[in-house]
């Protein structure tokens, strides 16, 4: 059977707006305690919880022979007949900032055809804002949207005034990107021209503001430099879609470069640089070491 994107879409755009609904309750909800980690290594914290086991009724009801990866459950299959897709799912991007109820935290969506074996065959990619009503969607070949609205990157090629997202969101990342951004900053004319530099906490939100226009840069080098906290597979696979439907520039890869082509795995580490353009992704790829 046919890989059917539109049937895809709307299946996971349902699954986005049941997730908004099991969240709301919950988000704020701080438990000051330590946590244990799921299958793929993550930490699940008790929001986690609840979002992992909607996603897991919800395909159980819709009942179709389909693949389900997700951060804390792993590999999940349904049906006993050959695939009709596989879902690479993070049902919560964000889990520290909806714990504490700071609005940056979505779900990733990418979804592939079941012949697809690399990470960059994601034919239909969902970010949704579980704090908010944002929806955004791409379908290979066809473009990308927030809601209705086409998605347009920032047509920005210098670094004056530039926002820049920077995967530094714990102390133990700070020093993997020192040496990126001592050699930009070298580059910045003053201080009113500076960057600004942002850590939201969801990368797969983060990445798709690339994909809007909302930021320019977005660099994530954590996976390179061996630590353990870093972003996988499912956090990146639906925005890379996004980015790349809507003319903005992407690379990734695992710990030992950005070469791309990584298996559709949800335990693998990635690191990864995105902007608006080919002029400014060029221009941000000179800052790497």
């Amino acid at each position: 059977m046919d890989f059917d994107s539109d049937f895809h879409l709307a299946t996971s755009l349902k699954l986005s707006g049941l997730l908004r609904r099991v969240i709301e309750p919950l988000a704020g909800c701080y438990e000051d305690k330590r946590f244990g980690r799921g299958v793929t290594g993550d930490t699940t914290f008790e929001i986690d919880q609840p979002i992992e086991a909607a996603v897991y009724d919800y395909f159980e009801v819709l009942d179709l022979p389909l693949v389900i990866y997700t951060e804390d459950q792993g590999e999940v299959r349904f049906g006993d007949d050959d695939p009709l897709a596989y879902y690479l799912i993070d049902p919560l991007d964000g889990s520290r900032n909806a714990r504490r109820g700071l609005p940056v935290y979505s779900t990733s969506i990418a979804v592939y055809p079941p012949e697809a074996g690399s990470l960059d065959e994601v034919g239909v990619g969902v970010v949704s804002r579980l704090d908010g009503v944002d929806d955004f969607w791409a379908i290979k070949g066809k473009g990308a949207y927030c809601g209705k609205k086409p998605l347009k990157p920032s047509p920005k090629t210098d670094l004056t005034n530039a926002v820049i997202s920077v995967g530094s969101h714990l102390t133990t990342a700070y020093h993997v990107h020192a040496g990126f951004m001592a050699r930009m900053a070298a580059d910045v004319e003053d201080e009113v021209s500076d960057l600004w530099v942002k850590a939201y906490g969801s990368s797969a939100l983060e990445m798709a503001f690339i994909a809007a226009g909302y930021s320019d840069i977005m660099v994530d080098l954590r996976a390179g430099c061996g630590l353990d906290a870093t972003p996988k597979t499912y956090d990146i696979a639906a925005a890379m879609l996004l980015c790349r439907e809507s003319g903005a520039e992407v690379s990734y890869g695992g710990a030992g470069g950005m070469d791309g082509g990584l298996p559709i795995d949800p335990s693998i580490r990635v690191q990864f640089l995105a902007a608006g353009n080919k002029t400014l992704y060029d221009l941000a790829s000179n800052y790497l070491e």
